[in-house]
């Protein structure tokens, strides 16, 4: 392959791998933008999984309020009416109204995070490739991106993780605005804890880090004997 072959196809890659983070940047802020502006004005719907008419089991915990047809008793999930041991749901309510701005943000918050941190750490590794597929030498301007995805990954894993600790918070917050004030039954196990993985992987990449500057160091040897 001549050199100017090798310079066409150097020119290339790098534009094609610069539209491929462009385009993922792009999505990455649009996904944010809406789920910020969901969370802000959304009126929650619960997942109707259980359509009128359909007959139950009477132990059966839904996640919406049941009353019986004259509405005296209520059963701990939309209206329906006994038959022995099964219940015919004659009516499901699935919106819920009231629910307090920020324990819809908590809600939201962590996955969020997590997703921006993901997108940041992959834009500073895709921005230190590229500059090594068009053939820059080692240098403080190589490692200074991976310096910063590590940083990135420790700081953004762990406000995800400690935003996770809140969303019970933000459950008990669903679980009592149900129609009526009754509260909704919403399954979700949670125990405190943290994920050591992402800090596992930020200590990768600063090790990585650290190789790139132990090249820089080397060149520089080398330089000096040329």
């Amino acid at each position: 392959m001549s050199d100017a072959s090798r310079l066409q196809d150097a020119q290339v890659i790098p534009e094609r791998f610069r539209w491929a983070l462009r385009l993922l940047l792009t999505v990455a802020v649009l996904w944010t933008l809406v789920s910020l502006v969901g969370l802000v004005l959304q009126v929650t719907q619960l997942v109707n999984w259980v359509q009128p008419g359909a007959r139950v089991p009477v132990t059966f915990s839904t996640s919406f309020e049941l009353k019986t047809n004259g509405g005296q008793n209520s059963y701990g999930g939309g209206p329906f009416v006994q038959d022995g041991q099964s219940v015919t749901v004659t009516q499901v309510a699935t919106t819920l109204n009231g629910v307090p701005l920020i324990n819809r943000i908590l809600l939201g918050a962590a996955p969020i995070v997590w997703s921006l941190t993901g997108v940041g750490v992959a834009l500073l590794l895709g921005f230190t490739i590229r500059r090594l597929i068009v053939g820059t030498s080692f240098g403080r301007g190589l490692a200074r991106p991976v310096v910063l995805a590590a940083v990135v990954l420790a700081i953004g894993s762990s406000v995800a993780q400690f935003l996770e600790l809140a969303t019970p918070v933000a459950f008990g917050a669903f679980a009592w605005a149900a129609p009526s004030g009754y509260p909704i039954s919403i399954s979700r196990a949670s125990a405190p804890g943290f994920q050591f993985g992402p800090l596992l992987a930020a200590c990768g990449l600063l090790v990585v880090a650290l190789v790139v500057r132990r090249g820089l160091a080397l060149q520089r040897d080398v330089d000096g004997l040329v």
